[in-house]
């Protein structure tokens, strides 16, 4: 009935039609079935119902995810602030109208919706955004051909250009309005009145008066055309007529509009106060919804933060594990190596107290590899040290730091004792006898003021 244009304000079928729906849980039928309730609510006057009904539809139009019937809703919502004068509202639910119905990819609704936001920024006095949006309305008529809807845009393009002050563009698009449809002649004629006039084709003018008088309306731009005509025809007693009957019609249309708004703003307030109780519960379901999505957030934050620490504590246990497993090689390897290095040095000792020609061919070959052949070890006592510090880390001069007093022959017996070099390699390395060796070792207890059960090698070996 309501594609028939057939106005119906009772409720009672739909309301079946909407329980029946509604428990079988159908969305897409139940937003729609909510849709033409507000329209019943519409043409009962109701504007708290009406709202009511829209209100409950948009969540049945997203579950459905049908743009179109949502393209329509937020178009009805948008009708609502506009009777009441709201063109910001208005404005805002005709452009989500319009998101809706391209992505439902509804020409006819949104072509209707590009005019009215277009009619809106008129209201405010945006001549050229209102252009743009009839411009780009009269761009995708093209496609299809609708003749109310042409007649419209025309009309309301030509309205644009006579603020504009473009008249030949106003002329041409109110004449395509008239010839396109019958609809609101009166209102066309008067328009193209006023065109004429302008241009001061005073013949013309008089044709469209006329021809609007036939249309038996009555509106008061018709004495305002007629006192600005008889006045430049220089009749000032019509002209003043004519402004006395247009004050009297504009009078009259206020006082209309004054019965009608008392009754508009008691149903705006009604309307206000609906709206504002939804958006008071939509609030609070947002912050719950909103506390609900934090702590989940802040859990899983937790969990992760948790998580991250107990990988980093086992990678931190690995590398522990792998450190560890690494020093200990190295100790190894370095102990490994120290005795080798020992075993060479005290090899070498040996092999450079025995003459070069009693030398075997692979003591030939370690007096070779340390660069010597004739070698008098009295006289190299810093090489010594020397190969000695570096398999100890400078024992040498830690040693020289703890007991600066010790003489350089003290510094190498304690450097051969640390390598453990035996008795007999020092005496001949030093060439002297048990006596001078044993003076040393005395000198060397003193100094470092060893108890009488220290062992001379236990403190070289903690240093």
């Amino acid at each position: 009935m309501d594609k028939c244009g057939i106005d119906i304000k009772s409720d009672s079928l739909i309301k079946e039609a909407l329980n029946y729906y509604d428990r079988n849980q159908d969305s897409f039928r139940t937003g729609y079935v909510y849709l033409y309730l507000s329209r019943i609510y519409r043409n009962q006057e109701n504007d708290q119902k009406r709202s009511e009904a829209l209100i409950k539809a948009i969540p049945y139009a997203v579950n459905s995810k049908d743009n179109n019937l949502l393209g329509f809703i937020y178009a009805d919502k948008a009708a609502i602030y506009q009777n009441q004068g709201l063109i910001d509202s208005m404005m805002f639910y005709y452009k989500k109208s319009l998101r809706s119905l391209t992505i439902a990819n509804d020409k006819r609704n949104r072509n209707i919706a590009l005019l009215e936001i277009g009619y809106g920024y008129f209201q405010k006095g945006d001549l050229d955004s209102a252009l743009y949006y009839y411009k780009k309305a009269e761009q995708e008529l093209v496609r299809f051909e609708d003749k109310i809807i042409k007649t419209s845009l025309d009309r309301l393009i030509g309205v644009a250009y006579l603020k504009f002050q473009n008249y030949p563009s106003a002329l041409q698009y109110l004449r395509s309005s008239i010839k396109t449809s019958d609809s609101y002649d009166y209102h066309k004629y008067i328009l193209l009145s006023q065109v004429f006039l302008k241009t001061g084709e005073i013949d013309s003018t008089h044709f469209y008066l006329k021809k609007y008088l036939q249309t038996k309306q009555d509106i008061p731009e018709y004495y305002d055309i007629c006192s600005e005509l008889t006045l430049k025809k220089g009749n000032l007693s019509d002209a003043l007529k004519y402004s006395r009957m247009y004050l009297n019609a504009k009078n009259a249309e206020y006082k209309h509009y004054l019965n009608t708004s008392l009754n508009g703003l008691e149903k705006k307030l009604n309307f206000e106060k609906v709206e504002a109780e939804n958006q008071k519960l939509t609030i609070k379901n947002q912050r719950f919804t909103i506390i609900i999505a934090l702590v989940t957030i802040l859990c899983f934050i937790i969990a992760v933060i948790i998580l991250i620490e107990q990988i980093k504590k086992n990678k931190l246990a690995l590398k522990n594990e792998a450190d560890i497993k690494l020093i200990n090689q190295q100790k190894i390897k370095l102990q490994t190596e120290r005795i080798s290095k020992i075993t060479i040095l005290q090899n070498l000792i040996q092999l450079k107290l025995i003459p070069e020609r009693n030398l075997s061919q692979i003591g030939a070959q370690y007096l070779k590899l340390f660069g010597e052949t004739n070698y008098s070890l009295t006289q190299h006592t810093e090489d010594i040290i020397k190969n000695i510090d570096v398999v100890f880390d400078g024992f040498s001069q830690k040693l020289l730091d703890r007991f600066p007093s010790l003489t350089q022959r003290e510094i190498l017996v304690c450097c051969c004792l640390r390598a453990g070099i035996n008795q007999e390699s020092i005496l001949s390395m030093l060439s002297v006898k048990s006596e001078t060796y044993y003076h040393y070792r005395s000198n060397i207890r003193k100094k470092m003021n060893a108890g009488q059960d220290d062992k001379v090698e236990q403190i070289l070996s903690a240093i």
